[in-house]
Parts: C-alpha cells; structure tokens; sequence
C-alpha cells in the first residue's frame, strides 16, 4: 500500500468520523426538541382547560361503583366526576318556587387519574327532580340576585348530569326558578 492510499483511507476515516459525530449531534438536538415538544403537548392534556373541552367535545358514560354514579369521559376515561355521599340540607331563596322544599347541597368532584382537581357544589331541588348548580348570589341594591354562568364549568357539566323535571334545559329551569342566565361578565 503507497502513502497516498493511506493518506486517502486517513482522511476519508476522519471525513466520515467527523460527518457521522456531526448528524449525531444534530439529531440528537433534534430529538430532544421533538421530545420536549411531545411531552409539553401530553403534560397539558391533564389540565382543567383539557377537562372543560372534554365536557364539551366528548360523550360522558355514567357508570356506578356500588350505588354511586361516576361519569367518565369517553374519549380519555381518566377524566370523571362524580357526587358521592349523602349531601347537606339545603335552602336557599330561588328555592322557593318547589313544592317539597327539602334540598341537599352536593360536593361534586372532578378528578383527573383518580386525583380531583376541583369541587364544584351542586343541587338536589325539590324532592330529588332537579339537579343544578349551586348559582352564584350577589347584592344589589341589597337585594339578593342568583345567577348561573352560561360559559362556567358547572353549567357545561349540568349539560351532562342535570336533572330537570318538567323542563329539558337549565336556560328552561333558570326562567322557572329566577336565577339569571348570563353569559358576560356582569358580576366581578
């Protein structure tokens, strides 16, 4: 073998050497940065933001756990909520208008992966034939005003659990019981 052969076999080792090291760097930031990228996007589907488009874009499935209803997302069940227990009496003004006035008052739990994320207080109305969210109270002129946000979590979930007797909506019940439906942000 001459020396310009094993000058060439050298030089091409180090050519190939330094292109192979430098792809592999390059794929290597690449990697990590598609990674990151994916691992962001999975992190935030475990959010209360992610929870609220699946109350509105996807099918929830009650299912029960003993005599407990649990309701589960369809499309990521490890999004549930659920209104465990027996629930606190409960009586307010726009409470007035039932026949049987016994109400309990419910802690309604959303859970992500088994872990709740938030409690939301909803209520049985008259005798059990309604159920609806806590609404809101406010003063105004001192006089008390109860309202239910149109664009609120309890609301898009009342969507999903409510109960509502004669009536097929929570816009149809609000009329019935006086409590405002808004949709801006009126109250602060």
């Amino acid at each position: 073998m001459d020396s310009s052969t094993i000058f060439g076999v050298i030089v091409g080792g180090l050519i190939s050497w330094w292109l192979t090291r430098h792809y592999y760097k390059k794929s290597n930031v690449e990697l990590r940065g598609s990674l990151d990228t994916l691992t962001k996007k999975l992190a935030s589907k475990d959010t209360l933001e992610e929870y609220e488009r699946m109350l509105e874009n996807s099918e929830w499935v009650k299912e029960y756990e003993g005599i407990e209803a649990i309701y589960v997302c369809k499309l990521n069940p490890t999004f549930q909520f659920d209104m465990k227990g027996e629930g606190d009496d409960f009586f307010e003004k726009w409470m007035s208008v039932f026949p049987d006035r016994n109400g309990k008052a419910y802690d309604l739990k959303l859970r992500i992966g088994g872990v709740t994320v938030k409690v939301l207080r909803f209520i049985s109305a008259d005798g059990g034939r309604y159920t609806v969210p806590l609404p809101e109270v406010y003063l105004n002129n001192e006089k008390q005003e109860f309202v239910w946000r149109k664009n609120s979590l309890e609301y898009k979930i009342s969507d999903i659990i409510g109960n509502y007797y004669r009536y097929k909506t929570l816009e149809e019940v609000s009329k019935f019981v006086k409590v405002d439906l808004i949709t801006e942000q009126r109250y602060a």
